[in-house]
């Protein structure tokens, strides 16, 4: 197992030159693998990492990377991988996590809206999603909570964020109807059994 262990801190130092492959290769121990290999002399470097990246953006600047980084800190989420409820743990109790991870989430939140990709649309409700559910995890925790007052205070961030959650709410909201209204119409076609039947497959 300590081999093991070493092997994988080896390979990530490595990878850590070229970032994607380092969130890549987290997010297959989470996803695949064995979050256990972590729990070793390297989990503190790797908590350091990833709370130190998620919290100071500026440090990468492709958004789709940005993305890629807070999925892992999505699947590390108790809920999502049970797992891994000591590796994030440690990762929401981080010093630095405390004061500049909701912030810089928030940030991050609104910043996706415009990305550049011709899928930016779609590509915006999947990461929100993991941002939501890493939020919904952290007002458990009570040096969160207060950071949570303190930008609903200062609303540097807060004021975007729920303009786009409302924005975002209302869409859905929309979309969800309009499906409920597509599904009424195909039952109601399908109580003429001749008719959808003869419609083409």
């Amino acid at each position: 197992f300590f081999k093991r262990s070493i092997e994988f801190l080896s390979a990530f130092v490595l990878l850590c030159h070229v970032p994607v492959c380092a969130f890549n290769l987290l997010l297959f121990i989470f996803y695949r693998y064995s979050p256990q290999v972590l729990y070793e002399p390297c989990t503190q470097d790797v908590v350091t990492f990833l709370v130190v990246f998620t919290c100071s953006q500026n440090y990468i600047r492709n958004p789709y990377l940005i993305a890629k980084l807070v999925e892992v800190v999505f699947v590390t989420n108790p809920t999502v991988q049970p797992r891994t409820q000591k590796f994030y743990e440690m990762m929401e109790n981080h010093p630095l996590a405390t004061k500049q991870l909701v912030p810089a989430l928030m940030k991050f939140y609104t910043d996706v809206e415009h990305t550049g990709a011709t899928s930016e649309f779609y590509d915006k409700f999947t990461i929100r999603y993991h941002i939501s559910t890493i939020f919904k995890s952290l007002w458990q925790n009570v040096a969160h909570q207060g950071t949570f007052m303190e930008e609903f205070n200062s609303g540097k961030q807060f004021v975007r964020y729920i303009n786009m959650l409302i924005n975002d709410t209302t869409y859905l909201l929309d979309e969800s109807l309009d499906s409920l209204k597509r599904i009424h119409e195909v039952q109601e076609e399908m109580k003429n059994k001749e008719r959808w039947d003869s419609l083409p497959r």
